[in-house]
């Protein structure tokens, strides 16, 4: 496949699967309450789908790591999600509904380490990353899809938000069959003389990992390199600090006296930093290492939360939300160009899940639950405890640095 066309159809596959969570993260509560289910149920249930990728995310990027059947496996995972979302409309009592939940966060959220892993692979015909470009489109996708959400319930109600989840997910599928395969999958398929997306060749500044026959045991050789291991849990925690954010920050604004178009202007502000983050990627990291701008985005993103912890005027609000750009944007292309750089071909798509386990699932979860243990959740000290989460990365990263040889630049 031409770079041009393989480049098209990850960006396009990218803006159609953050898509789909614009649609089912905002708005798959709302659903579940136009169902009459109990608002307290319905938290119950929205914390504990951060739980299923724990398992799911590192398990079938173990299996893709060893098989190298990457494109099979995303269409499997997809089918799946997509046969979850139409089990919905059949659900009739909480504990279907609490199972489905647990399904689609099962499924979906084990195909992102797997996409990562073939954007990371994929390269321009002058051997340049793309990674941040396709990034992009993901976060424009669920900016875009989340808007398009808000307007289809308001015009044919709640039900919208699983009809709309699951044609995104239906065209993720079709999409699916014309992605590149990444190198282990080619590697998997037929041998060492593949012409597509071939890695750059290694340079000083840009020393690329190590490319070893696949290994049978490739969570272990992550492990065993502290170094990557505590960089990964660092960038995992900054990543994990959004957990306030993603379940009680719009009740805290509420209740503050906010109304919903300005909760949605603060959202939008977020993501607006994100997006132009991501365009200047490549000439942030040509300029500062990976564990670095971990280190800047860990910083950031603590002065972040505190900041929205005190802050009381939405204009005040606006400008700590700007610093989005270095919680998400900043953050995830500096831990993906590190692990492009540090971690074989034989294990990135396991090292990429396990980043993903712990960011979006473990320790979510965990900071979700420590906000109700403490009683904060509808308080602005909810946004204290994730600024401290946030600064614990700190020193983690810090640590990482001093232990391992750390290169700079890009992926």
């Amino acid at each position: 496949m031409p770079a041009r066309h393989a480049g098209l159809s990850l960006c396009s596959f990218y803006f159609l699967f953050y898509g789909f969570y614009g649609v089912t993260i905002p708005y798959l509560p709302v659903w579940l309450a136009s169902r009459g289910l109990d608002p307290a149920f319905v938290g119950v249930v929205i914390a504990a789908a951060f739980l299923p990728k724990v398992i799911s995310a590192p398990v079938f990027a173990h299996a893709a790591d060893i098989w190298g059947r990457h494109r099979v496996l995303i269409q499997l995972l997809l089918f799946a999600t997509l046969f979850s979302l139409v089990l919905f409309f059949y659900a009739e009592t909480q504990a279907w509904f609490f199972s489905l939940t647990m399904a689609v966060n099962f499924f979906a959220p084990a195909i992102l380490p797997l996409m990562d892993r073939a954007a990371l692979a994929h390269r321009r015909a002058d051997g340049a990353s793309v990674y941040t470009t396709i990034r992009l489109c993901g976060s424009l996708g669920f900016a875009a899809f989340s808007l398009l959400c808000g307007l289809l319930i308001d015009g044919v109600g709640a039900d919208g938000v699983i009809w709309l989840g699951a044609a995104l997910t239906l065209a993720c599928m079709v999409l699916a069959r014309m992605l590149p395969l990444d190198a282990a999958a080619r590697t998997a398929k037929v041998g060492a003389h593949s012409t597509d997306a071939a890695p750059p060749a290694p340079t000083a500044a840009a020393p690329t990992a190590p490319t070893t026959q696949r290994s049978r045991a490739p969570l272990l050789q992550i492990l065993s390199d502290s170094s990557v291991f505590w960089c990964i849990v660092a960038s995992a925690l900054i990543q994990a600090s959004n957990g306030y954010l993603y379940s009680y920050a719009s009740l805290y604004w509420l209740a503050l006296g906010l109304d919903t178009r300005q909760i949605g202007m603060l959202w939008t502000v977020g993501i607006g930093a994100e997006v132009v983050l991501f365009m200047l990627a490549r000439h942030v990291l040509a300029r500062i290492s990976p564990i670095r701008l971990i280190m800047l985005s860990g910083a950031m993103t603590a002065l972040r939360w505190a900041g929205l912890a005190w802050a009381m005027d939405p204009a005040a609000m606006a400008m700590f939300q700007v610093l989005q750009a270095f919680t998400l944007a900043g953050n995830n292309m500096a831990i993906m160009a590190f692990l492009a750089q540090r971690v074989g071909d034989q294990a990135r798509t396991t090292a990429i899940a396990l980043y993903t386990m712990l960011s979006a699932g473990l320790f979510m979860f965990l900071a979700i639950n420590l906000v109700n243990l403490l009683g904060l959740s509808q308080s602005g000290w909810g946004f204290g405890v994730m600024a401290a989460c946030a600064a614990l990365a700190l020193p983690l990263i810090a640590w990482s640095a001093r232990h391992g040889k750390v290169p700079g630049g890009l992926p």
